[in-house]
């Protein structure tokens, strides 16, 4: 178990489980210890940085970290410094390290009378998928208790909680908006039921997806009914991209060439406006270099006179600073940034939407959280025609 916050935006937190596959040392000196997490969406960055990725694949470098402290509070207090690996067995957890973990089987040790703090015994049994895999030590139920501030809050927010509306709305009365609607889902067909039952996915006219795990030829079912779909998969494990257009907006495939470029291209037609629709994953392996390369390729052969949308998960961190080149290189192609708050769970903006040929205050984004995947939905309007907003 890591036992430190070493990169919180690429999931290098506190509490995260992993199994050790390899040891990198000199002599009696450790210099690096490889380890494999549960979930392959923790570490993604470090991987594709590390230097042991040929001789282990999928594994995450953990160096030693230093802190300082003092030894005492006193006047004979000295400052020391300790080097540790931020690293722990874990085969037995506190409650509190398990928090927001999802598990197969489990086994909650209930014996110590007295141990539970309210609250604490539905953490613990919460983290099993079913009960076939949960197994009690000491059952108690007097340990499952339930703090009555917690009741008494919980209680005002279902009377009081007013939810706002994350975006004003184009009428139609004037005009007409084209929704565009962007998803990291990490795999499709794993959370096709999430996206049915989510309600903020529609309305929408084009809806994009980054990591669908699809593979070629690869048979699904349209969540959005009366809609074509435009894809790309990535040979191998993992990425792919697609594009659900309805049928209304009468959507075409746009054949743009890149290769080593994860896109799709969709050209849609409403309200007698012709809009591209360019849908990306850069994938954290992809160098930078070789992606604004790949990406100005892309860009040098799309139509200067046809309003443009490119979307996607860049894996750059708009919030980061200095800012990533691909803002400068957008710019000169005449594309504006419209994402401005974090796409991730983890605080980072990785999600982008640039816009080329629409004015600025025809342009309208939010950015919506999703329970079934750790990035957001960004929502996109375009105002086609003169509107006002309701």
């Amino acid at each position: 178990m890591v036992t430190d916050n070493i990169d919180v935006a690429d999931g290098l937190v506190n509490g995260t489980i992993a199994t050790v596959v390899g040891i990198d040392s000199t002599g009696p000196y450790v210099h690096t210890i490889l380890v494999k997490f549960d979930s392959d969406r923790v570490g993604k960055q470090a991987i594709a940085e590390s230097q042991y990725k040929q001789a282990y694949p999928g594994a995450v470098p953990i160096k030693r970290q230093s802190v300082q402290f003092f030894t005492d509070r006193g006047r004979r207090s000295v400052q020391a410094q300790r080097a540790q690996f931020p690293l722990s067995l874990a085969w037995g957890c506190t409650i509190h390290k398990v928090q927001g973990k999802t598990l197969d089987t489990i086994v909650v040790s209930m014996e110590s009378k007295g141990c539970f703090m309210p609250g604490q015994a539905y953490v613990a049994l919460s983290r099993v998928k079913s009960l076939n895999g949960l197994y009690l030590l000491g059952f108690e139920a007097s340990a499952i208790r339930v703090n009555p501030a917690v009741l008494s809050e919980m209680s005002r927010l279902k009377q009081e909680l007013v939810l706002k509306a994350p975006l004003p709305s184009f009428t139609a009365t004037r005009g007409t908006c084209l929704s565009i609607k962007l998803l990291n889902i990490r795999s499709y067909t794993e959370h096709l039921q999430d996206l049915k039952a989510d309600r903020s996915t529609l309305p929408v006219d084009v809806f994009c997806f980054v990591e669908t795990f699809l593979q070629k030829h690869q048979q699904i079912e349209l969540f959005i009914p009366e809609t074509r779909a435009f894809r790309a998969e990535r040979i191998g494990r993992g990425g792919g991209v697609m594009n659900l257009a309805k049928q209304d907006v009468n959507p075409t495939d746009l054949h743009i060439a890149v290769q080593g470029l994860e896109h799709i291209a969709t050209t849609v037609t409403k309200a007698s406006t012709t809009v591209n629709i360019i849908n990306i994953y850069r994938p954290p392996s992809l160098p930078e270099a070789v992606f604004i390369g790949k990406l100005q390729n892309l860009l040098h052969q799309l139509p200067w006179n046809i309003m443009t949308v490119i979307l996607g998960d860049f894996n750059f961190d708009l919030l980061k600073c200095p800012p990533p080149q691909i803002l400068p290189v957008m710019r000169q192609f005449g594309f504006s940034q419209q994402v401005q708050v974090p796409t991730t769970d983890y605080g980072t903006l990785l999600d982008h939407v640039y816009v080329r040929g629409h004015g600025q205050d025809s342009v309208q984004v939010s950015v919506q959280d999703t329970y079934y995947t750790d990035h957001d939905m960004v929502c996109v309007s375009l105002m086609l025609t003169h509107q006002t907003a309701s």
